[in-house]
């Protein structure tokens, strides 16, 4: 592999980016030191000082304008600038760090007791039901899943990055809360991996998550107000019923097919999905992903999901919201 030397901002590039000796099997090794550099100067407010390759990080991380940094930061910022790529921690490694660990560790803990009931409830639960968990998952303001991302990222840690089957079902074997949410996702790997890519993203976690509500924000304060999945509810029924006032194939179809593929009649005879999503009022949900998760399946499947909940083929608001609050019959 041939590395093309000194391409980037000056300022950020690692001493063997700079001289153009960038090693192939180090290369991701360039990056840490650049993230080094974002964290110095979050840090103390300036790039670092050219006697950074004079003299010993010690005795550089010791000089009086690092006073207010503590000694853990200290050392991490020090293990992303040494100057020998090899030492350098890979970025699975330095996420490991003791400068990096969750500030709240008991949210976690709060978080991943509800999770493994939720991942349940989700896999056991109708096609219809996961389809619309997954669109409320993205309707969800982020700062309502604090807890959730906080317990997302540490799985994503411990499996050294993707969440795959293999990596979860090793983390599964640790004891643990952690361990037992690993377990689940392991167990139940085909129903939550949605877009069946292999691993479980971010919003397939939510998703699952919304199964118990216990695990994202509290409750409303009072019965006047609209809790999180309230609103994630309204804003997937919305987009699944495509403005026509109930959840039927024909509005699934039209959401999710190629325009010209959609029925508004029996699906008996629709060929094969083929080609990307159009149509439909999509707001901030990415349409693609579904296209992904039903993309192999027969047009007619999307009749037969919304059947299986109500055998007249049409979900209406009432029984859209039973169905996500756990209702498995119409």
């Amino acid at each position: 592999m041939r590395m093309t030397p000194k391409i980037g901002t000056t300022e950020y590039m690692a001493p063997e980016a700079f001289a153009g000796r960038i090693k192939p099997m180090l290369a991701d090794r360039t990056d840490v030191w650049s993230m080094g550099v974002l964290l110095h100067v979050i840090f103390i407010g300036h790039f670092p000082s050219p006697r950074l390759a004079e003299i010993e990080l010690k005795e550089y991380l010791a000089l009086p304008c690092w006073a207010r940094v503590s000694s853990r930061g200290r050392d991490f910022l020090g293990t992303l600038l040494h100057h020998d790529p090899a030492q350098r921690p890979n970025v699975t490694t330095a996420m490991k760090h003791p400068w990096l660990s969750l500030a709240a560790r008991p949210d976690i803990v709060r978080s991943a007791a509800h999770i493994p009931h939720a991942i349940k409830s989700f896999a056991s639960s109708p096609e219809l039901r996961r389809l619309a968990l997954a669109v409320a998952a993205r309707e969800l303001d982020d700062r309502e899943l604090v807890s959730v991302r906080r317990l997302f990222h540490e799985i994503e840690r411990e499996c050294s990055g993707a969440l795959t089957r293999v990596a979860l079902e090793r983390l599964g074997h640790q004891t643990g809360l952690i361990g037992s949410v690993a377990a689940e996702l392991a167990h139940c790997f085909e129903e939550v991996d949605l877009d069946g890519s292999g691993t479980i993203d971010w919003t397939e976690l939510v998703g699952a998550a919304l199964s118990s509500e216990a695990a994202l924000a509290a409750p409303p304060r009072n019965h006047q107000e609209r809790s999180v999945l309230d609103d994630a509810c309204w804003s997937s029924f919305d987009l699944l019923s495509q403005g026509t006032g109930s959840v039927t194939g024909s509005s699934l179809a039209h959401l999710l097919l190629p325009a010209g593929m959609a029925s508004d009649g029996s699906p008996a005879g629709i060929p094969t999905l083929a080609g990307g999503p159009s149509g439909g009022t999509g707001g901030s949900f990415d349409e693609a992903a579904l296209d992904g998760a039903f993309g192999h399946q027969r047009v007619f499947e999307l009749y037969r999901i919304v059947r299986e909940f109500d055998t007249s083929g049409a979900v209406a608001s009432a029984q859209f919201h039973g169905m996500m609050r756990g209702s498995m019959s119409a």
